[in-house]
């Protein structure tokens, strides 16, 4: 989607889109829902990052939607007290980018919810932006003790996706911002 944003191609994005709708009938029921393993939570936060990223390329509000309907099930059904997003216990934010596709979600929200002076897109912007905010704020107050799918062991991965993560909230906050401030120096 990203591709066909900057190269559409007619053909290409028609078998594209087809695809798309056929693999997300495959595995999300209507409500957005994952048919079998609802726990592999960075599959669902991934896919609202590909209804963004089509929203972008094609313009189509029902894909804005239906990313904000899988967020807030998303939300509602693994982030913990503590800003966590879980999976069977483990806090599960560092495991792909859970945190980097809410926060994208939020960015596309609030930018059409100013383009059409549209409150619900900014309302839903907020409560988004406030997820994933607390999600990675939990990251930070680890302090480099994340914890992740696979053994809990210093890997990769899980240090590669929260520093994204982090470095991508940072950059959502205004300059002046003291948390800024902490989270973008050397």
């Amino acid at each position: 989607f990203a591709a066909a944003a900057v190269f559409p191609d007619k053909e290409k994005d028609e078998a594209l889109n087809d695809r798309f709708d056929f693999i997300i009938k495959c595995i999300f029921n209507k409500d957005f829902v994952p048919y079998h393993y609802a726990t592999r939570i960075q599959n669902t936060a991934c896919t609202v990052g590909m209804f963004v990223d089509r929203f972008q390329a094609f313009s189509r509000l029902k894909d804005l939607e239906d990313a904000s309907k899988m967020a807030d099930w998303l939300i509602s059904f693994s982030q913990a007290e503590d800003g966590a997003y879980m999976n069977h216990g483990v806090k599960y934010t560092s495991v792909i980018y859970v945190a980097k596709s809410i926060l994208e979600l939020s960015l596309a929200e609030r930018e059409y919810g100013l383009e059409n002076n549209d409150r619900k897109w900014l309302e839903n912007a907020d409560r988004h932006y406030h997820s994933a905010k607390r999600a990675i704020d939990q990251l930070v107050s680890a302090d480099g003790d994340f914890e992740t799918e696979g053994e809990m062991t210093f890997e990769d991965g899980m240090i590669s996706c929260s520093a994204l993560q982090i470095a991508m909230l940072a950059l959502t906050l205004p300059e002046e911002s003291p948390q800024r401030a902490v989270l973008t120096k050397e």
